[in-house]
């Protein structure tokens, strides 16, 4: 996670201990952290947002079985490969000038 890059590794690892101790693979992580929400609060770390959003994750239905995160991390695996199409055909239509942008819209204020 690009987000911890400055992060102390004893904290992420304090963290990340349950879904660990738990046999999660990092994708398993990956696909659980896009998959919750930021905490309404906020957060001052990036370790905080970290334990906030594994905080009882082995105990969620729908992730609690190896069988059960394999298809969560190909649903995940999904959504980001549609999401790069998504952008590439962007992209490419972009640089082919086929690319449609409206024109901006008068307020005649």
């Amino acid at each position: 996670m690009p987000w911890l890059r400055r992060a102390l590794v004893p904290r992420v690892a304090w963290m990340v201990k349950e879904v660990a101790d738990a046999g999660w693979t990092w994708e398993e992580v990956a696909a659980w952290l896009t998959s919750t929400e930021a905490p309404e609060h906020g957060v001052h770390r990036p370790t905080g947002l970290l334990g906030h959003r594994l905080r009882g994750a082995t105990a969620v239905p729908g992730w609690t079985t190896p069988a059960d995160r394999a298809r969560a991390v190909e649903r995940w695996r999904d959504s980001r490969s549609a999401a790069r199409a998504r952008h590439d055909r962007t992209a490419t239509a972009a640089a082919r000038g086929r690319l449609v942008v409206p024109p901006p819209i008068e307020l005649g204020w």
